[in-house]
């Protein structure tokens, strides 16, 4: 029995570090994961959900939901962002950091879920959020990896209190209301990025119908 649950251990030592070499890479890539996943949404035009007063409210909606939940967690990693984990100077346990380790990829896959939405692709949204998932938690174990050895029992102590993705513990805390002028500042680049996006599919729209 023993040999069979340290063979089983070893395996999923062996599972983790494979994840964790996989996120190494797709770590370097993170900035440009999305991009095959956003060409499919503009450039086909099949099999689309056509009922522009839903996709286009709904769609609007999921994206600044999940640039908000980034520019949120940017308020608070502060000068560090953007988002160097190898080179982590301070473990960030405060705003959505209090609620979820992943506040920026979560709002990632909130913004992708938009973008689905807004190409009238409904068929291809699981697709693409299962892709995603499976991008970022390998981008994750690499980056726990990392967090680990830097800052030791001070991250083991934030993890066991705190979950990889989604957590309502601390919801009716009090709203820390701070400035966010820095932030947006310092995402300024990724809005431009999505007011080109979302024109891009409002061509697309008048492309569709002409």
């Amino acid at each position: 029995m023993s040999v069979e649950k340290h063979e089983l251990d070893a395996e999923d030592f062996s599972a983790k570090r494979l994840a964790v070499r996989v996120g190494r890479v797709f770590f370097k890539a993170r900035n440009y994961g999305g991009l095959p996943l956003f060409l499919v949404m503009l450039g086909v035009f099949s099999l689309e959900y056509e009922n522009d007063a839903v996709t286009w409210p709904l769609g609007v909606a999921l994206i600044l939901a999940g640039e908000s939940t980034r520019i949120w967690a940017m308020r608070h990693i502060g000068r560090s962002a953007r988002t160097r984990k190898d080179k982590a100077r301070r473990l960030v346990t405060t705003g959505p950091y209090a609620y979820t380790r992943n506040p920026l990829y979560i709002g990632n896959h909130l913004t992708l879920a938009g973008f689905c939405v807004l190409s009238e692709l409904l068929w291809f949204l699981p697709v693409a959020l299962g892709l995603a998932f499976i991008f970022y938690s390998c981008i994750v174990m690499y980056e726990e990896d990392l967090l680990r050895q830097r800052f030791g029992e001070e991250f083991s102590e934030y993890v066991s209190g705190i979950p990889r993705w989604v957590s309502f513990r601390h919801v009716l805390r009090t709203f820390d209301c701070s400035p966010w002028l820095e932030a947006l500042r310092r995402e300024r680049s990724t809005l431009y990025g999505l007011a080109v996006a979302v024109a891009l599919f409002v061509l697309k729209e008048i492309v569709s119908h002409n």
